[in-house]
């Protein structure tokens, strides 16, 4: 059992801020922001500045964190499950040994951050000191976990990362110089377009990430895991292979789906390369086969895809908002 933590209403929240304000100022009746081990899910914390704030081992699930600026805050050990820190500012910010599995970071400037592991230490009643279970998590898994995170044009340069979980996250045409990386996860991570020259990436895991556009110039990678890594090079069969263009074929297939098999040809695109493909969801690919095919990152929102055979295909990143699947 987890111990219940300290509910903090949106007025406590918002009288906590106000004050934060008055002590960045330096005027008498200001306190700084330290809200330790607390609840804080769901509130609204947007557009507010809690900088050189403190909220250690607190709960901040779902909270909507967007715009704020919380430079060299301390998220230690804090349970931060899909809250929303979109274009803020975490310069420094302390999220070590942080729970942020499905954290929203899109556009946040993370330079400097710290995102190893943390580890909370209590004394006991023998006066020894032991691990504690990190509030709001079961087990005493301290690693910094991002998984399944958003962090799409983030700054993470310089952070320090070691060991820290990225696996499955979005860290497409991310700033990640010079950080240090040793030993972190980023499998089936998208890196496309990142830069992480000079970054520290010793064994360090990328199977299955996506790397195509990846700068990694002066990156140290011995031991680093690149096991079934997508680069730009082809993820699958060439077009150039086809008897007609795929355009052509898209045509047929859709006219076969419309006549229900009486014209045109079934289409057949199992193992191809399609992330590239222009305008993909204007074409009907009801009751195709594409097995094993590569649509990473392509729009696909809307598209008629009914009856389709997918089978080991890659949709990482696809946008497929009102798809008939």
């Amino acid at each position: 059992m987890q111990p219940q933590l300290e509910k903090i209403s949106q007025e406590d929240l918002n009288e906590i801020v106000r004050k934060h304000g008055v002590f960045l100022k330096g005027v008498r009746g200001g306190a700084r922001a330290v809200v330790k081990f607390k609840d804080l899910s769901n509130l609204d914390f947007r557009g507010v500045d809690l900088s050189q704030g403190d909220f250690t081992g607190s709960l901040l699930i779902g909270s909507n964190m967007a715009s704020g600026k919380f430079r060299s805050v301390t998220f230690f050990t804090c349970d931060l499950r899909n809250a929303n820190f979109e274009n803020a500012d975490l310069g420094r910010a302390d999220f070590r040994g942080s729970y942020m599995a499905g954290v929203n970071l899109t556009g946040a400037n993370l330079e400097g951050a710290d995102l190893r592991e943390g580890k909370i230490m209590e004394r006991g009643e023998d006066g020894a000191l032991a691990e504690k279970t990190r509030p709001g998590i079961a087990g005493k898994t301290h690693r910094t976990v991002l998984t399944g995170a958003k962090l799409k044009d983030a700054n993470m340069a310089n952070t320090r990362a070691s060991r820290a979980d990225f696996s499955d996250a979005d860290l497409s045409q991310v700033n990640i110089k010079d950080a240090e990386l040793e030993e972190a996860d980023f499998g089936g991570a998208n890196l496309s377009n990142a830069d992480m020259s000079g970054a520290t990436l010793t064994n360090a895991n990328m199977n299955a990430s996506v790397i195509a556009g990846a700068v990694m110039e002066h990156a140290e990678t011995s031991g680093t895991n690149l096991d079934e890594a997508l680069t730009e090079q082809a993820m699958g069969t060439s077009f150039d292979t086809l008897h007609k263009t795929l355009e052509e074929l898209l045509e047929r297939h859709t006219l076969w789906v419309g006549t229900a098999g009486r014209h045109g040809e079934r289409l057949d695109l199992s193992g191809y390369d399609l992330r590239n493909v222009p305008n993909l969801k204007s074409y009907s690919l009801t009751a195709v086969k594409a097995n094993g095919a590569a649509f990473l990152n392509q729009d696909m929102e809307g598209m008629e895809i009914q009856s389709a055979f997918l089978d080991r295909a890659d949709l990482r990143d696809c946008r497929l908002s009102g798809a008939d699947l």
